[in-house]
């Protein structure tokens, strides 16, 4: 009973590493698909590639922030302080047990 146990542990093993590979593929497969989509698009439409980057742009964008009190900065000013202050903060920030902080990560 044993060894038919483990027959069908490796079987399910095997099917599993099937299925994953399967997806890989499945996903592969869609990726390179909307890369040549994009690719003809791009051919007959330059507006299509003008507005992905567009998009991609604004996505990307830092508009607005909130600080440490709660209020809603929008100038690149502003955004900016708090960036840096924030950041500041982080890179001056002194831990004195390095070793329990890794451990509490890991």
């Amino acid at each position: 009973m044993e060894g038919f146990d483990k027959e069908r542990s490796d079987q399910a093993t095997k099917y599993n590493q099937e299925w994953e590979n399967l997806c890989k593929q499945e996903e592969m497969f869609w990726r390179q698909k909307s890369r040549v989509q994009c690719l003809k698009e791009g051919e007959h439409n330059t507006r299509f590639f003008h507005k992905s980057s567009m998009v991609n742009r604004d996505h990307n964008r830092i508009s607005s922030i909130k600080d440490e009190g709660g209020n809603l900065l929008n100038s690149h000013d502003e955004i900016e302080a708090v960036l840096v202050q924030h950041f500041h903060g982080i890179a001056h920030k002194t831990c004195s047990d390095r070793d329990q902080s890794i451990k509490v990560i890991f």
